[in-house]
């Protein structure tokens, strides 16, 4: 409907301004947002039918500083859940608190994906009550991916529904409705095997990780997601599914492990070699299982039973936030 030419802010960002082009009309409106009750951004005024760029501009300009005069910084909408979520306010005692949150919680270098995520989880729905207890304790990194598929569908444009517990979102374009699951790789509860040398990881290291440690690793969380059936919920129920994967279970994991991911899924790997002519030359290999310290799976998602109610499995390996030692310089 309308494209954004111009982003305008108050020092504090309190107040928000921007100009956008009606596709429609050809013109040119601007829209003033102000945080309501539950400090979420929202629209407090349209302006519109401007032939030229510059009046929506001067215009918005004018009613900026008409709602700055009031003196207000919050302005309720009506429909506000009567809750500001601040997801860095401690929670629990210190010694409960995951390490990465308190981080990303007290060290300036973080400062930046802090404001992120605390001005998304203003936006955020908590439909079971409990997303920040987890982010600040023992489910950062599950939470902080839930988080950061809300954003990126967000920036999609989608339009995003949370209000069933499972799955954790239902996303339309207004054509096409989805579900998409949340789905975190996790280290073992043993801890065994994923105390990874990341300095020391060769590449054949690497690739023997890949041929039956990650599918594993990758297989287990997306067959318990497997099992719990989504399709058969009514909200789900003939639409497309989707499991959404981010590699948590070792320290920066999620650098080198999605090739196995692939693997997995469809059950076959490649090799390639080069001709004595110079021809790259690509086999598939499939692939009947994975076996690794006496685990064994088949291997081949897609191929489970139940795994066609499965529209898509995708992956990303930038879900997450670097939160090792940091150190400033000035």
């Amino acid at each position: 409907m309308s494209t954004e030419v111009e982003w305008w802010a108050t020092d504090d960002e309190e107040l928000l301004g921007t100009v956008v082009l009606d596709i429609a009309d050809d013109d040119y409106v601007g829209i003033v947002l102000g945080r309501d009750a539950d400090y979420r951004y929202r629209c407090l005024n349209v302006l519109s039918s401007f032939p030229q760029r510059r009046g929506a501009r001067d215009a918005l300009f004018i009613k900026m500083i008409e709602v700055l005069s009031t003196g207000s910084k919050i302005f309720p909408q009506g429909d506000e859940r009567g809750k500001k979520m601040d997801i860095f306010l401690p929670l629990c005692p210190p010694e409960k608190a995951n390490p990465a949150f308190e981080n990303v919680r007290t060290m300036l270098g973080y400062s930046s994906a802090k404001g992120i995520i605390s001005e998304a989880m203003h936006h955020y729905v908590d439909v079971d009550g409990n997303f920040i207890e987890q982010f600040q304790t023992s489910g950062f990194d599950a939470r902080l991916w839930e988080l950061y598929l809300f954003a990126f569908l967000t920036e999609q444009k989608l339009l995003i529904d949370r209000s069933h517990n499972a799955p954790d979102f239902l996303v339309t374009d207004g054509q096409t409705t989805a579900a998409i699951e949340a789905v975190t790789v996790q280290a073992s509860q043993d801890g065994k095997a994923e105390n990874l040398d990341l300095e020391n990881l060769s590449p054949e290291k690497i690739q023997a990780l890949q041929k039956d440690y990650m599918p594993i690793k990758f297989g287990s969380p997306l067959f318990s997601k497997l099992k719990k059936k989504y399709w058969e919920k009514e909200h789900v129920a003939g639409r497309p599914l989707i499991f959404a994967i981010a590699d948590f279970h070792a320290k920066q994991s999620m650098m080198w492990s999605s090739t196995a991911l692939q693997n997995y899924l469809y059950g076959v790997r490649h090799e390639f070699k080069h001709s004595p002519s110079g021809e790259l030359i690509i086999s598939p290999l499939k692939i009947d299982f994975h076996e690794h310290n006496g685990k064994k799976i088949p291997s081949g998602f897609f191929f489970t039973e139940n795994a066609e109610n499965v529209s898509a499995v995708i992956f990303s390996s930038t879900g997450t936030i670097v939160t090792g030692n940091v150190k400033l310089t000035h």
